[in-house]
């Protein structure tokens, strides 16, 4: 997932990943796996739906509001 590699190359060069949009569209797309479908799947639901909510959580508490 394209996110998941751009939040990894961000993290490492202390820039910032990707923007609301793509964690959050990679949030509901990580959500809507299935638990059983393989060992791969499950370990990016488990090790990266935590990281990207709370991403996105931060990004969201930072949002200027009108």
């Amino acid at each position: 997932m394209l996110t998941i590699q751009v939040e990894q190359l961000g993290n490492e060069l202390s820039e910032p990943g990707a923007n609301s949009i793509d964690l959050a569209v990679a949030a509901n797309v990580i959500r809507a796996m299935p638990d059983s479908t393989n060992e791969h799947s499950a370990e990016i639901k488990r090790e990266w739906l935590p990281y990207i909510e709370a991403r996105l959580a931060a990004i969201t508490d930072r949002t200027p509001r009108s």
